[in-house]
């Protein structure tokens, strides 16, 4: 009942809509590579944040918190992949100036556990920003998502470093394609959440 009782944002909902097309639309040129693909989504992405924050001072307090955790998180999120990608160039340029050698065993497992970590922050915030907007089912569709994002990211990510490193199984076609699956699913998912926040009364 309480949900009938929330007001409709009609700029933020289309804004959430637009990102859900960015997230279907990155998945797609994953699956059939295309930078034109990609482009659009990334620009579907930006104006949709952009819609989304123009109706923020009417959010509730808990709209407003989640989302705000969402964009911290995502900043997080990038902050981490940026000092893992720095730590591994600066291990590979340090053994192969000194020793000739790769990194080995110590670069994968600073690259498995540092996505790891960019996964879940990532993941995380993908499920919190449109969560205080989201009703039951479409919570149940985020969570769907976030768990795909964790088998990603804490299995089948380190099966995939670890396998190329020792040459036991190639995995990453698997692990690409359950990610470009968990972009469909959180692009539905926004779309849905967006459209409802539109239209609701």
């Amino acid at each position: 009942m309480a949900s009938a009782f929330k007001a409709a944002y009609s700029v933020a909902g289309a804004g959430l809509m637009l990102v859900g097309f960015g997230f279907i639309l990155a998945g797609i040129a994953s699956l059939f590579p295309s930078f034109g693909m990609t482009l659009l989504g990334l620009v579907l992405d930006i104006v949709g944040l952009v819609l989304f924050f123009i109706e923020w001072s009417r959010f509730k307090s808990e709209e407003r918190r989640l989302s705000a955790y969402g964009v911290g998180l995502y900043i997080l999120a990038a902050i981490v992949s940026f000092f893992t990608g720095a730590f591994l160039l600066t291990i590979n340029f340090t053994t192969h100036s000194l020793f000739h050698s790769a990194s080995g065993p110590a670069g994968a497992v600073l690259q498995a556990v540092g996505y790891a970590f960019f996964g879940i922050l990532l993941y995380l915030a993908f499920l919190l920003f449109p969560y205080g907007f989201a009703r039951k089912e479409e919570k149940t569709m985020l969570l769907v998502g976030f768990i795909g994002g964790l088998i990603v990211s804490l299995i089948l990510n380190p099966i995939a470093i670890g396998g190329g490193l020792y040459n036991i199984t190639n995995i990453s076609p698997l692990e690409g394609l359950v990610t470009d699956i968990v972009s469909l699913i959180f692009g539905v998912s926004y779309i849905v959440i967006g459209n409802n926040v539109r239209i609701r009364g």
